[in-house]
């Protein structure tokens, strides 16, 4: 280091053989503290012109280029495809990385003829073409192709929510059977008809993968645990509200709505479905706009259909679709009864969207101030609170009859054979975050022509706005 008498140049990796990243010697951290102005250059910001490469390393620079087309302009770069070319080891290699290079997403859609002979002309189910509306391609593999995982003996989550559901039903029958109303069950027998309930339904299920191992067997006095937590909550809020239930797990051509809960009056019926859920799901009006969310809409057309068979004469009043969330949840401990109950009711809140008329929200929780702990609704002094989940009754209303033309459009484009695998991307969810075909359907995003179909995550009011004018839209259409 001492021979040169006028420039003495350093280099040192950053990297390893095997990629890895690599710290620089202990002579370069010496050196850069004796000679303070020392300045540490990148050479990937030189070019290739600058780099020492052998062929096994210069080939990234290769296929860099190939995916860049102003790196391809490059001098250097033509200069390096060329001596790739006249090596014998490496001709066929190189073109093959041009071949593939050329390579675009292919027109992936079906013919009218086989999508008919695929999905029959029957309607489908609304999970199904939520399923088309996140990812055209995932519905063509569950539904066209036919593929499923591999079956794993295990207790999966699926079936945590299948024997849930199949309890809760159990405990609704029950309840009818005794001949009483869900208000007028005592404490005691809440507990004892939530626990047989889940006996039954696990005896029903005919899964014995949930007795092969003591961790999977502590998941019964989990659930039944769970499942008492739910009919205590769902109990309490129909306490609160006039509504009764009125159907249980009703099957129509499309789907089956978990529970109707009904009010009747001398001219009106006032109609709420609810929808289990053992997840965190929300309803989100800029999901249900695109598509992707539109089970709770079209499950209260049904439901408004039904009521109008039930009660003919009578106006049937669309008051509310909602989830219930079942979870059993953990609050900050309350020396005060009545404070810990309000803190768990807080946290199973039904969630979902309210017509936002008095009768009907007098209706669902009688007398509440503040943040209600039935509905996902709040009074201030001026009226009802920004974060209630309302539409006015003519946008509730508008809000069925566009479920009915998504649902159309959907169905049109399916039976057309569309099945690209474009998926949705909307905020920071997509179609590829939980679908089992990631691996097999191609997407990649570095391939031209496969990228994200980017949906707009709007507030509520734009997506009326929206919805507003495409019914207005189609209205003069007809015209």
């Amino acid at each position: 280091m001492t021979k040169p008498t006028e420039e003495l140049m350093l280099t040192y990796s950053k990297v390893s053989a095997d990629g890895k990243s690599r710290r620089a010697a202990y002579l370069i951290g010496d050196l850069k503290r004796m000679y303070t102005k020392l300045s540490v250059f990148n050479m990937d910001q030189y070019g290739m012109e600058t780099k020492e490469m052998l062929p096994q390393t210069g080939i990234g620079s290769l296929i860099e280029g190939l995916q860049n087309p102003k790196k391809m302009e490059e001098g250097s770069w033509q200069e390096l495809y060329r001596w790739y070319c006249a090596q014998e080891d490496w001709n066929e290699k190189v073109h093959d990385l041009a071949r593939i290079n050329r390579y675009r997403r292919p027109e992936d859609n079906l013919t009218l003829q086989t999508a008919r002979k695929l999905y029959g002309d029957w309607a489908p189910s609304i999970s199904r073409l939520e399923k088309f509306a996140a990812c055209a391609c995932a519905h063509f593999l569950t539904y066209g192709l036919r593929l499923k995982e591999r079956e794993v003996y295990e207790f999966a989550t699926l079936d945590f929510g299948n024997i849930f559901h199949k309890a809760l039903e159990k405990y609704a029958r029950r309840v009818e059977r005794e001949g009483l109303e869900w208000t007028e069950v005592t404490k005691e027998q809440q507990e004892q008809f939530a626990s047989e309930s889940v006996d039954e339904s696990i005896v029903d299920y005919s899964n014995t993968v949930i007795y092969s191992s003591a961790r999977n067997a502590y998941i019964v006095p989990r659930m039944k645990r769970m499942m008492n937590r739910t009919v205590w909550a769902m109990t309490k809020q129909l306490r609160k509200g006039s509504f009764k239930p009125e159907g249980y797990e009703v099957s129509f051509g499309s789907g089956k709505i978990d529970r109707i809960d009904t009010c009747e009056t001398e001219d009106q019926v006032y109609v709420k479905i609810l929808d289990y859920k053992t997840g965190a799901k929300s309803f989100d009006m800029a999901a249900f706009y695109h598509g992707l969310q539109m089970q709770l809409v079209v499950y209260m057309e049904e439901a408004v259909r039904l009521e109008e068979r039930k009660h003919p004469g009578k106006k049937i009043v669309p008051a509310g679709i909602f989830y219930y969330r079942m979870k059993d949840p953990i609050v900050g401990k309350e020396l005060d009864e009545e404070k810990l109950e309000e803190a768990i009711l807080k946290e199973l809140r039904l969630d979902g969207i309210i017509r936002q008329e008095d009768a009907v929200i007098q209706r669902l929780d009688a007398d509440f101030s503040g943040n209600s702990l039935v509905i996902p609704a709040g009074k201030t002094k001026s009226g009802y609170s920004k974060a209630s989940k309302m539409l006015l009754p003519e946008e509730f209303d508008a809000v069925l009859t566009y479920a009915q033309k998504r649902r159309t459009d959907l169905q049109g484009a399916m039976y057309r054979g569309k099945a690209e695998a474009l998926p949705y991307e909307m905020g920071t969810q997509n179609g590829c975050t939980y679908c089992p075909y990631r691996d097999i359907c191609g997407f990649d995003e570095q391939i031209e022509g496969y990228e994200y179909r980017k949906l707009e995550k709007l507030p509520k009011e734009i997506v009326m706005e929206k919805i507003m004018a495409k019914l207005e839209e189609e209205k003069q259409t007809w015209e």
